[in-house]
């Protein structure tokens, strides 16, 4: 899990088929991180009226949120 972890963060990159050996809690923590590093917890989309105009933009939450 530190590899994966200094891997996202600094490099070298790390052979995930070798590194994913990893229980459910800390599987959950690697996705949630890569989902981080991704930017998704600062994704938005559009929306839009009947006519198709943009009417603005609404927050979306993470891809794979932080496990509790």
């Amino acid at each position: 899990m530190v590899r994966i972890a200094v891997s996202l963060l600094v490099g070298p990159a790390v052979d995930l088929s070798e590194a994913t050996t990893l229980d459910r809690r800390n599987l959950a923590l690697v996705l949630a991180a890569i989902a981080h590093a991704a930017g998704s917890h600062e994704d938005a989309d559009l929306r839009y009226d009947g006519q198709g105009n943009p009417t603005g933009t609404v927050r979306l939450e993470s891809l794979y949120p932080w496990p509790a």
